[in-house]
């Protein structure tokens, strides 16, 4: 059985929680964004003239890997957050369910 105090907490992490999981989306669609002007820079920096080239040296610098590991951090941080916020959802479905099913035979 699911009681008041779990669902109480549950809607109020929902709610408090909203800022934060509102912040964690914008880190993930920025630093996927950023991929693209920083391959644009690093390719810029490139000697080379053939385009595959420079791909290959923005793709294969540091500066990118370095960033591919803060895309896969704000993705992680997103999708916790996620999950988080849908459990507690689940957990308030589940506990209204069992409510009407107990109101159900009350009656």
């Amino acid at each position: 059985m699911i009681d008041d105090k779990e669902i109480e907490r549950a809607v109020w992490w929902l709610a408090q929680s909203a800022p934060q999981i509102a912040e964690a989306r914008a880190e993930m669609v920025f630093a996927d964004e950023y991929r693209k002007s920083l391959k644009a820079i690093l390719m810029a920096e490139c000697n080379e003239t053939a385009a595959n080239a420079r791909e290959q040296f923005a793709y294969a610098h540091p500066k990118m890997l370095a960033h591919l590991q803060e895309i896969k951090r704000t993705v992680l941080n997103f999708e916790k957050l996620r999950a988080q916020r849908e459990a507690a959802s689940m957990k308030i479905g589940a506990w209204q369910t069992q409510s009407a099913n107990y109101r159900g035979i009350k009656v």
